[in-house]
C-alpha cells in the first residue's frame, strides 16, 4: 500500500509572520545607517556620504475553490463522480532596494557645507528627453 502525504497550502494566516519580519528587515536597511555612510575625518575635516534609498515592496494572493470557466462547469456537471472536488490558493511577493549617493556634508571648523553630487547621466537623459518632447510639439506645430 502507497501513501502519499499532502502538504497544507500556505495560506495568509501562515505566511503574515513572513511578510512581516520581511517589512521589518527592509526598513532597517531603509534606515539612517543606510542613509548616512561612516564619517572619514582628515586633519581637521570631517566628510559624511549621503544617499537616496529607495524600498518596494509587494504581496499578493489569490483562491479559489472551483472551475472558472463556463466551459468547466459543463465538463464537471459530466464527471461529477470522478472529479476531486477543485480548490487553489496562491501567494506570492517581491521587493527590492536602490541606493545612490546624493551629497557629502564637510564639517570643518567653524563651517558646514553641503555638496551635491551631480548625476551627470540623469541629467543627460532629462536634456534628450526635453528635446525629443521639443522636437515632437514643433513637429506638431508646423503640421497645424
Amino acid at each position: 500500500m502507497t501513501t502519499s502525504a499532502t502538504r497544507p497550502a500556505p495560506t495568509s494566516a501562515t505566511l503574515a509572520p513572513l511578510m512581516e519580519r520581511t517589512i521589518n528587515r527592509l526598513t532597517e536597511v531603509a534606515g539612517p545607517s543606510a542613509v548616512f555612510g561612516a564619517p572619514i575625518v582628515r586633519d581637521d575635516m570631517t566628510v559624511i556620504p549621503v544617499c537616496r534609498v529607495s524600498v518596494g515592496l509587494g504581496f499578493g494572493g489569490g483562491g479559489g475553490s472551483g472551475p472558472a470557466r463556463a466551459e468547466d462547469a459543463h465538463t464537471e456537471d459530466a464527471h461529477a463522480e470522478q472529479a476531486p472536488a477543485q480548490s487553489g490558493e496562491g501567494l506570492g511577493g517581491g521587493g527590492g532596494s536602490q541606493g545612490r549617493p546624493v551629497a557629502a556634508i564637510v564639517l570643518t571648523p567653524g563651517q558646514v557645507q553641503i555638496r551635491p553630487i551631480i548625476d551627470v547621466t540623469r541629467v543627460a537623459f532629462a536634456g534628450m528627453a526635453t528635446a525629443v518632447a521639443l522636437a515632437l510639439l514643433i513637429g506638431r506645430a508646423l503640421r497645424a
